[in-house]
């Protein structure tokens, strides 16, 4: 990687900076990459935020922050009007972006694109699965056509799973070579601790907002079922749930709130007795790979990219069945203080495939094999 040439990549940084948000996840580390090791490409990101949080990783002789003047104007025209302006004006080597929208202006102009789509759920799960606003069949045509488009002005799009990326083939018709899979990877600011502080009450843990297709409500259902066989354990639930919701939620559920501290989060996540994510769709599971790096087993949904993320770290159930819910979580809350190491050590096998220094380096080769005249 020291012998390529210099190359010029801007970054769509809305959901890198200030926001952790899960789209902007792998950037994030490719950033935080670079401030340890600078890498051959100087990095122009592009926000409409004023007061940026002074990230270290912002702070390196490569990184260069624009901060783009909306005039005020609306997300989406705003775009259009002055983003892709600002980008065009750069005549940037590559522009990389790691949500759902191109900068048209600047690809018009000869600027390749790297494009992220990190799943096409809008176009693949059952509509009542959805958040109200993707659930018209005009919506989720507009979305058809807009992937459509950019997928095929990209000049390669990467997805984070093989499973989103074998969906994103079938539904846009790409061929392979037009695609690449560059999973997600643990944060560098994760510290793995290898000793376990179990609470006096053990809980299972869910982490996720509350839409339909997370199948929150599929593990309230199974949590009377567990909640007889152990008592005294609890269910955390960390999502959006509403005062009414949580005033619904059966005894021995305990709802946090979707802003957490991240050491907060850490140890919520390494006392638990396990995460259990009951999604019926996922393009990836950012919360699974936190789990396992951090030794805390995980239940999850057969036959999502939640499977294929967990590997052998993982406890399988069939999401549909409230009964296959429970007699997993049972199994995991049952384990004995050495099944449970075992279990603990088997996920951190499993994420040790999601090292930084396995996964950036590709993201890397990847930039340096799109940008022009490289």
């Amino acid at each position: 990687m020291k012998n390529l040439k210099i190359a010029r990549v801007g970054i769509d940084a809305r959901f890198v900076i200030d926001w952790d948000h899960p789209h902007g996840a792998l950037l994030r580390e490719l950033l935080k990459a670079n401030e340890q090791e600078k890498h051959p490409v100087h990095y122009y990101l592009f926000h409409v935020q004023q007061l940026l949080t002074p990230q270290p990783w912002l702070k390196c002789s490569n990184v260069t922050t624009v901060l783009v003047n909306c005039h005020g104007s609306s997300e989406r025209w705003a775009y259009w009007r002055f983003f892709d302006s600002a980008i065009c004006s750069f005549h940037l080597d590559l522009f990389l972006s790691p949500f759902y929208r191109i900068p048209l202006r600047a690809w018009l102009a000869g600027t390749p694109m790297l494009h992220m789509i990190h799943d096409v759920s809008p176009l693949t799960v059952p509509p009542d699965l959805l958040p109200e606003r993707f659930q018209s069949p005009w919506k989720r045509f507009q979305i058809l056509v807009g992937f459509w488009v950019y997928a095929r002005i990209a000049k390669r799009t990467i997805s984070v799973s093989e499973h989103a990326a074998m969906e994103i083939r079938q539904v846009l018709s790409m061929p392979r070579s037009r695609l690449a899979v560059v999973p997600n990877c643990f944060s560098a600011d994760l510290v793995r601790e290898n000793s376990e502080s179990t609470p006096v009450n053990p809980y299972l843990l869910f982490i996720g907002v509350n839409m339909p297709k997370k199948n929150l409500q599929g593990l309230l259902n199974a949590w009377p079922i567990i909640r007889e066989r152990f008592p005294h354990s609890q269910l955390v639930v960390r999502s959006n749930l509403t005062t009414e919701e949580q005033a619904s939620c059966p005894e021995g559920v305990v709802v946090q709130g979707e802003r957490l501290e991240q050491s907060v989060l850490h140890s919520l996540i390494r006392n638990a007795s396990a995460l259990v994510l009951p999604s019926f769709h996922e393009g990836f599971g950012l919360p699974v790979l936190e789990a396992m790096t951090l030794g805390t087993p995980v239940c999850v949904s057969r036959g999502t990219a939640l499977e294929e993320v967990a590997g052998e770290g993982a406890l399988l159930f069939n999401p549909a069945s409230a009964d296959s819910i429970a007699a997993t979580c049972c199994e995991v809350l049952g384990f004995t203080p050495s099944q449970r190491e075992e279990q603990r050590q088997r996920s951190r096998r499993q994420a040790e495939q999601f090292l930084p220094t396995r996964i950036i380096p590709q993201l890397l080769r990847l930039i340096q094999q799109t940008a022009r005249n490289q």
